[in-house]
């Protein structure tokens, strides 16, 4: 899974709002298994304008990158609610 945002402000929305977020089917996942979610963060230079671009491959000052490991903790869904879409 990969998402780019064009803006800062984009990207710090969808990283606040993790909550409830569906990463897998319910007939995948094995009730008594251990599951472990690792989200990496990196900025894509190849996304900077141009001029920032010139000069900062291989740079360690521009290998921006952050990695969260979480044990996952399953809980079951919320019953559908009718007529809802």
């Amino acid at each position: 899974l990969n998402q780019n945002y064009e803006t800062l402000p984009e990207a710090l929305s969808a990283i606040q709002r993790l909550a409830r977020w569906k990463i897998a089917e319910a007939s995948e996942v094995e009730a008594d298994a251990a599951y472990t979610l690792v989200l990496n963060f990196r900025l894509d230079l190849s996304q900077l304008p141009r001029p920032f671009q010139i000069g900062v491959a291989g740079q360690r000052d521009w290998s921006i990158s952050a990695e969260v490991r979480d044990r996952l903790r399953l809980t079951p869904a919320p019953p559908a609610v009718e007529g809802a879409r």
